[in-house]
């Protein structure tokens, strides 16, 4: 009787429920206006980590490549598979690091992935820096399942709480592009990268997951700083260290070939790097590692000869130094077996590589057709 009276008597919160339709009604909101508050990295890992999912991406695909800005924008897939005959895809992201390679690696092989040779490279200064520095990009990319893998690894239960508030809550994970896209309002300006957002998709697309950067000659730089900044001490962060093995593991599993590429850089700054003592480290802890895992390949192109016209900054390529490393990793891949794979430890001598002859089209030249598609768009 009690019971029934109460239930009889019960009114439904309404001032509750109105609040949560309203934070609902401005997270949808806020979702539909994605491309003004986030920034193209954001994008890259998600949706290149999306691809990995996705079997139509993965399948047949003989070469797969991991690893950070310096392999998204060094490695072109077409001209690895016109160079071997067989197709590649990219699965690296700015800013990526040994524990997002590993989570891609177990995605693609999850959507039945059987690639003969996967290329990795690992960029000093990003193995040194604990993951929670890409705190803002991880919620673009984790399920729950890897969320609470990599929470587990940093000992940090927080990061868990936080990245899942985040996959659910747009307002909260883009609140730091909100605000400034805010205070810009106030000025008169924006900080929008609504028609930025779909070139670099577009060129995405167009090379199997890299991002081919133009060409704008040999790039004003302060080796100093970039050697300082980037490449001073080695001491690499032991969650990195973890996933780098379990990254190796995992490919060994599968039985599949590891290129450990370590890529060049600006020459002035590998000068830097070579008087410190820095790559000196570097090289004693990539042996190290090697010899645990003794099927991993070591493509060495830090001294290269690459000139500084085919860099874009200190450390990333352009488009010409792109496609020149491009035809050079093609060229050994085609010999690759037993022939490679013996050496262990391979050199690269790239001022000796021939120029790419094909068409493909850089970022700057997927501006110019985003732009075209949207001006014939506006007049029809």
């Amino acid at each position: 009787m009690n019971d029934g009276r109460r239930l009889k008597g019960w009114r439904p919160p309404l001032g509750f429920l109105g609040m949560l339709g309203l934070v609902m009604a401005i997270e949808w909101t806020v979702s539909g206006h994605d491309l003004d508050f986030t920034a193209p990295w954001h994008w890259d890992w998600r949706v290149i980590g999306k691809a990995a999912t996705r079997p139509d991406r993965v399948k047949d695909k003989e070469f797969l490549f991991f690893g950070d800005s310096l392999v998204k924008f060094g490695l072109m897939p077409r001209v690895i598979q016109q160079g071997t005959g067989k197709p590649a895809y990219n699965f690296a992201l700015h800013t990526g690091q040994t524990s997002s390679s590993y989570f891609m690696l177990r995605r693609t092989l999850r959507a039945g992935a059987k690639p003969s040779a996967v290329v990795l490279d690992l960029t000093p200064h990003m193995f040194m820096h604990h993951p929670d520095v890409n705190k803002s990009l991880w919620a673009e990319l984790l399920s729950p399942e890897e969320c609470l893998d990599l929470a587990s690894a940093m000992k940090d239960s927080a990061f868990f709480a936080r990245t899942m508030l985040e996959k659910v809550l747009p307002t909260f994970k883009e609140r730091q592009e909100i605000r400034a896209n805010l205070m810009a309002a106030l000025q008169g300006l924006s900080t929008s990268r609504r028609f930025e957002i779909p070139s670099y998709r577009r060129n995405w697309k167009l090379n199997d997951g890299a991002q081919l950067m133009g060409y704008i000659g040999a790039p004003t730089i302060n080796p100093d700083e970039w050697a300082n900044n980037l490449y001073s001490r080695w001491e690499p962060d032991p969650v990195n260290v973890a996933y780098l093995d379990r990254f190796l593991s995992l490919a060994a599993e599968h039985q599949i070939t590891v290129y450990w590429l370590l890529p060049p850089i600006h020459p002035e700054v590998q000068v830097r790097t070579d008087a410190s003592q820095f790559d000196l480290a570097y090289t004693r802890f990539v042996k190290q590692i090697q010899d645990r895992f003794p099927k991993t390949v070591v493509l060495d192109s830090r001294h290269s000869g690459f000139s500084p016209d085919l860099f874009l900054d200190g450390a990333h390529v352009n488009r010409r130094g792109a496609l020149k490393l491009s035809v050079a990793l093609a060229d050994l891949l085609r010999e690759s077996g037993n022939k490679v794979e013996k050496l262990r430890w391979v050199s690269l001598d790239l001022s000796r590589t021939r120029d790419y002859e094909g068409s493909i089209e850089d970022v700057n030249q997927s501006v110019v057709a985003v732009r075209a598609d949207a001006l014939a768009a506006k007049r029809r």
